[in-house]
């Protein structure tokens, strides 16, 4: 896949040769794409059903069940593209695209429901149909990568400095691991696990696909291969009876530990297929008797199997199968059949894998790879596109927990959350501190409406794992943007927050000390800042001296006793940061480079920064009385968030931050930051929370120049064709900020951004459940069947019938107790029987094109469909037309037949009104 950069101008902005080379420099070759001052509301809609038509193709392509239909849904799918054309005119509201969207989509989905024989458990054909729909647009997207996006926005901050450039860089989603797993998948011959695997509780799914030897598979039948597990099991029976005879008092104590990694003695005795059967039933939560109780439900299944043996049957056991099964990653074998299909025709669309899963949009999250991941580089130019300034990039993606895995087994969430953090951290080096941030809002109440709590959860315990694990330096922190800030604000003693601050002091802390020699490398300086915190424990009583002190030079012995004393003024701070030696020693290391390189200057100003930047974090953890709830005027959660990627950049770190999807919440945030950066260099200081009057409105100002840009707008589009906005920005942003955003894009911007973002989920797209109409699709189908000749002749029938008043009324029930007044104004005569009544309204709608004609005929075949197909008070004449009507639509080839049938009908009525007539 050849690597793509797009880069965005505003309409009327042109790039001058030496402006666009400079350029080149950055970014490498790029596409250039104008962006008007108000959002193209017409592209955005356009891209939608674009995109919603790409994945309602790729589903025909991919699903056996629907490929033999996919000629006529193909047709389907065309008409549904031609009816549904969007507006044209030179102002159209917004809601007139929407309509038209929802409208479109619940079409292709009706055709879903009709032709996909398959239910959701919880939600039903409809339900399914959505979330079908759903997940094709998100391989799709997958497949085709999304390429960089960088923005370029003129602002002008002073004499050297003209423009902004915003550049989020696509990063490999995927670590070696799970590319190969990926690998194995696209290599794979079994297209999807057999139905007895996927009705085994989970515990046994993974010990038959992962804990058996391979020499149980060794035997030649079916019935062999079972007689070896069966003897295996019985041997674990064994051991697992003795293990509860001998421990039984403590054995539930003991499951605990062994979730948690802490075996006791009688474990390590097991065999290993058997330690690791074990530690998967204490890992999904199994007590003693509920693991009893598991084991012989399996038994007597493998004793059915055995039984049964030499059926051919999908529910009894295959031991081909199983081979089969096992190299495969087991999060795969978890997913819906589909979805496994899904991700096969992507795999095997391109020859390398790396080229199918460069990108992953925010909703895709039941594979193992870091969704929307990139990383935001930020570089202030001047007239001739030359770099002033280049700020630290920072990571961002969706969260690195997934919410659509809550459900599946406990092996399989961990293993998502554990993979993206790995992938996230590998970004940082080894002795850079790593700032995990998110955005969300963690209600435990609320955590079946929404998955936050469950994500934050998974946050703490996979970054304490991982510390644990690999001793990174990590500092996490959670700030809810949203109308939760007000219920969960951040304490101003957050041990998070004060975590950041201790980070900050540690690195101010090198300010005081004389230069270190430029002949020391990296670990000469770790070695000398461990052996003089060393002497710091060892004075302290809190350590014994470890060997004989080393030999040092004057010089090394008067910086480490530089070193001894400013270890012992921060002692309490350096206890409390066990993890800090690394930092700082990094710190020292990073000071000594700047002597070499001659930017002395830089490095100090930097500190100057780090230092400012800190007081003003601690300011806002520890503002007034009302300020993070009835006072909250310029968005106290939204200073914290931005303050914590500027101090993390500003100490050498690595900052990282993500909200569920990575494109809302975290672009707010992002804009935020950036702004505070172009303030700091407009006014030579930082922004802060108690800003006013001119001070304030500067600082909006920037905010709202950038974001009308619609970078991250953008960006969020990136992740759904057309559903370019941020979700309910309203919420986050300070009323002020709102407001500059809406006066410079108009009263509804915020609006319009809110519902272009939602419609990036099928199922939130307008009011669906209102329009999907099971059957629907299929008198559709009919009725596309029907030459325009037979459709017209129809369509004109029926017109002239219903034009029969005085014929339809008398062919009218009216049951009433009591006698019927005709003059009364209060007296009901029906017209025409209902059925006639509903053809009528339908003919009479708007529309004469041969689009509207096809839905005209669909919606009356749809519409008697729905009535009873006897009844007795029906007019004969009547049920001859209903009659007519379903056998048309059961079969469009009899139309010659049925026309004729109607034409008859007709006739009879002109004569009859006739004879009426003349009597």
């Amino acid at each position: 896949m050849v690597h793509k950069t797009i880069l965005r101008l505003a309409v009327g902005m042109e790039l001058p040769g030496q402006l666009k080379a400079n350029l080149r420099e950055i970014l490498g070759e790029f596409e250039i794409e104008n962006y008007p001052a108000v959002p193209d509301l017409k592209r955005s809609y356009q891209r939608r059903i674009d995109s919603l038509e790409q994945a309602f193709t790729f589903i025909l392509d991919t699903i056996p069940v629907l490929t033999e239909k996919k000629e006529a849904l193909l047709s389907y799918a065309a008409w549904c593209r031609q009816f549904c054309s969007l507006p044209v005119g030179e102002v159209i509201p917004i809601q007139a695209y929407q309509d038209t969207l929802t409208r479109y989509t619940a079409l292709l989905l009706n055709a879903l429901v009709d032709n996909y024989p398959y239910e959701d458990k919880e939600g039903g054909k409809i339900h399914a149909a959505i979330e079908l729909l759903n997940k094709a647009e998100q391989y799709v997207i997958m497949k085709k990568g999304r390429p960089d996006l960088a923005t370029l926005i003129p602002i002008k901050l002073n004499d050297s400095i003209e423009f902004v450039l915003r550049w989020e860089e696509q990063l490999p989603p995927y670590s070696e691991t799970t590319l190969q797993e990926f690998r194995t998948i696209k290599e794979s011959s079994l297209s999807t696990p057999p139905g007895w695997f996927r009705k085994l509780p989970s515990v046994w799914q993974l010990y038959l696909h992962s804990c058996i030897p391979a020499y149980l598979l060794a035997a030649e039948s079916n019935a062999d291969v079972l007689n070896k597990i069966k003897m295996n099991l019985n041997d674990f029976d064994l051991q697992w009876s003795k293990i509860k005879h001998d421990h039984g008092l403590e054995l539930e104590g003991d499951l605990i530990s062994i979730s948690k990694n802490e075996f006791p003695q009688w474990f390590t005795g097991l065999k290993k297929e058997h330690q690791q059967l074990l530690k998967i039933f204490c890992e999904s939560g199994y007590s003693v008797p509920k693991i009893d109780g598991s084991f012989s439900e399996f038994n007597s299944r493998v004793r059915e199997w055995k039984e049964r043996s030499k059926e051919s049957n999908p529910d009894i056991f295959n031991a081909e199968k199983l081979k089969k099964l096992r190299p495969l990653p087991y999060w795969f074998l978890v997913l819906e059949d589909y979805e496994q299909r899904f991700l096969r025709g992507v795999l095997r669309s391109a020859a390398r894998v790396e080229d199918c899963i460069s990108f992953v949009p925010s909703r895709l999250r039941r594979l193992p790879l870091v969704a929307n991941l990139c990383q935001t580089n930020v570089f202030l130019l001047n007239d001739e596109g030359k770099k002033v300034k280049t700020y630290p990039p920072r990571l961002r993606s969706s969260h690195l927990a997934s919410r659509d895995v809550r459900k599946l087994p406990i092996q399989v969430r961990e293993l998502h959350a554990k993979r993206n953090l790995a992938r996230i951290a590998s970004f940082a080096d080894a002795d850079q501190a790593l700032l995990i941030q998110t955005l969300i809002s963690p209600v435990k109440f609320l955590e079946k409406q929404i998955p936050d709590y469950y994500l934050d959860q998974q946050r703490l315990q996979t970054i304490a794992s991982f510390q644990k694990e690999y001793g990174q330096f990590i500092r996490s922190t959670n700030h809810p943007l949203n109308m939760d800030r007000y219920l969960h604000y951040t304490p101003a003693n957050a041990p998070y927050c004060l975590a950041i601050l201790d980070v900050a002091d540690i690195i101010l802390m090198t300010k005081s000390l004389p230069g270190i020699p430029l002949s020391w490398d990296a670990n000469k300086i770790k070695h000398i800042v461990a052996e003089a915190f060393q002497d710091v424990l060892v004075k302290n009583k809190i350590s014994s001296a470890l060997s004989l002190p080393e030999h040092l030079d004057s010089e090394e012995q008067s910086i480490k006793d530089a070193l001894s004393d400013l270890f012992r003024q921060n002692y309490e701070l350096l206890l409390r940061t066990s993890d800090w030696q690394l930092l700082f020693a990094s710190q020292l290391n990073l000071r000594k480079k700047a002597v070499e390189q001659e930017k002395s200057a830089e490095y100090a100003e930097n500190l100057l920064d780090l230092q400012a930047l800190a007081k003003e974090y601690q300011a806002v953890l520890n503002s007034s009385y009302g300020t993070a709830t009835i006072f909250d005027y310029y968005g106290r959660e939204l200073f914290l968030s931005s303050l914590e990627n500027l101090l993390i950049g500003h100490a050498n770190g690595k900052s990282y931050g993500s909200c569920v999807s990575g494109k809302d919440r975290r672009e707010v945030v992002e804009t935020h930051t950036i702004a505070m950066q172009l303030y700091r260099q407009l006014k030579g200081r930082w922004p802060s929370m108690s800003d006013s009057g001119t001070d304030r409105a500067e600082f909006v100002e920037l905010v709202a120049t950038l974001d009308v840009s619609r970078h991250g707008h953008e960006h969020a589009g990136q992740n759904a064709d057309g559903s370019d906005g941020i979700k309910t920005p309203a919420n986050y942003w300070p009323k002020d900020i709102a407001a500059a955003i809406c006066k410079k894009q108009g009263k509804d911007a915020l609006l319009n951004s809110d519902i272009l973002a939602t419609n990036n989920e099928v199922g939130r797209i307008g009011a669906l459940d209102t329009l999907i109409t099971p059957n629907y699709s299929n008198c559709l189908f009919s009725a596309l069947s029907l030459s325009k000749r037979n459709r017209e002749t129809v369509l004109s029938i029926l017109a002239i019938l219903c034009g029969e008043a005085t014929f339809l009324r008398s062919k009218t029930w009216s049951i009433s107790l009591f006698p019927i007044n005709p003059m009364s104004r209060a007296t009901k005569i029906p017209k025409a029987p209902i059925g006639f009544e509903a053809i009528k309204e339908i003919l009479d709608c708007p529309g004469t094109d041969e689009n509207a004609l096809i839905h005209k005929l669909a919606q009356i075949y749809f519409d008697i469909g729905q009535r009873p197909k006897d009844n007795w008070l029906r007019a004969t004449e009547i049920q001859r037309v209903y009659t007519a009507l379903l056998n048309l639509c059961k079969d469009p080839k009899s139309a010659e037949e049925q026309i004729r049938v109607l034409d008859e009908i007709k006739g009879e009525i002109f004569r009859s009104n006739t004879q009426q007539f003349i009597y």
